[in-house]
């Protein structure tokens, strides 16, 4: 704020570290920034229905002319804040007093000595990535981002929204959601309430997200190319092919939203969670994506998760999930390959 003040905020934890869901190597942390001088001069408008395209506004009684250049025709515009954001962050830590950082941990920095911030401004990029290293006894170099997502409160909860389901309780609506960047247009987001929910979840259920995020990867479960038109020369085709990488397919949201969707179901039909399991996880999607039975936003059951089927990665994704489901009921089936 001393270096721009329209950028004075709050810092939010959110994401798989503070869920407690993260796999593999301490590496990834993610923030969202609460634009709070934003929050006074604007008014947030949802639309019915429309979570991925909600307007911001200027409020008419809040001139603050310094804020004028990142709106056009009164609507904050995306484009504008992530620049004016990333701008202040890269200021922020060539300020930034080193000293007061551990001994361990150190910012990296280009072959020019000036901030690695890589955040290109474009109507995709939603986050201000910070680039980190860590050298210790455990972890003698570790690379680490750390991701700033601008963002601000929606204190009602949406209208459209779902306010009753198992997992959805009266203190997480009290809680509100949040509008963040994504593609050029601002977006509802539910990460608190999700952060909330995976917080409360049995060790269980979320030893069972664990897994199946883990059984993304190839080196647990099944290694494999796929292939658009007839081999011949196998050996030579092979050469230099990637492999199919399920961490990448498959998003690990989906899956969360698929665990959601199965602790509903054992509740509707008097199941215990206890039955859930990462091999649940991928039966259910593998159901979902063969039939062409939607996965809904857990807070927007109205919202399809899976669109855009015409695309090539969606039927990678079919088959990669199809395989994993299909390893885990013959993992104890000693032919398997």
């Amino acid at each position: 704020s001393d270096i721009d003040g329209r950028f004075k905020g709050e810092i939010l934890k959110s994401g798989s570290v503070y869920e407690g869901t993260k796999v593999g190597d301490p590496d990834e942390f993610d923030y969202m920034f609460i634009l709070t001088e934003f929050e006074k001069i604007c008014s947030i408008n949802v639309t019915d229905g429309k979570y991925d395209d909600v307007s911001i506004k200027k409020r008419p009684n809040k001139p603050a002319h310094e804020f004028d250049e990142i709106f056009e025709d009164n609507n904050l515009k995306c484009s504008s804040v992530m620049e004016k954001f990333v701008d202040t962050c890269n200021e922020a830590l060539m300020r930034m007093n080193y000293k007061s950082l551990p001994d361990n941990l150190y910012v990296l920095f280009q072959t020019d000595k000036t901030i690695t911030l890589q955040a290109d401004v474009n109507p995709g990029i939603t986050t201000c990535e910070i680039q980190f290293i860590w050298c210790g006894a455990f972890y003698k170099y570790l690379f680490i981002t750390a991701d700033l997502v601008p963002a601000m409160r929606v204190k009602s909860w949406p209208k459209f929204a779902e306010t009753q389901s198992e997992l959805l309780t009266e203190d997480i609506i009290k809680q509100g959601c949040h509008v963040v960047q994504k593609s050029d247009k601002w977006r509802l987001s539910f990460s608190l309430a999700e952060q909330t929910i995976m917080n409360r979840l049995s060790d269980n259920l979320r030893s069972a997200y664990i897994e199946a995020k883990v059984a993304r990867d190839p080196r647990v479960t099944f290694h494999c190319v796929i292939f658009e038109e007839e081999i011949e020369d196998w050996e030579n085709h092979l050469s230099g092919k990637p492999w199919i990488d399920g961490r990448k397919l498959i998003p690990s949201y989906l899956l969360k939203l698929v665990l959601f969707d199965c602790i509903e179901d054992c509740h509707k039909n008097g199941r215990d969670t206890l039955d859930i399991t990462s091999a649940t996880i991928f039966s259910k999607l593998h159901k979902c994506l063969q039939e062409n039975i939607p996965v809904p936003f857990y807070f927007m059951k109205k919202h399809n998760f899976l669109i855009n089927k015409e695309e090539r990665p969606y039927e990678h994704l079919a088959f990669t999930v199809s395989v994993i489901d299909y390893f885990f009921k013959h993992k104890s089936d000693r032919s398997l390959p």
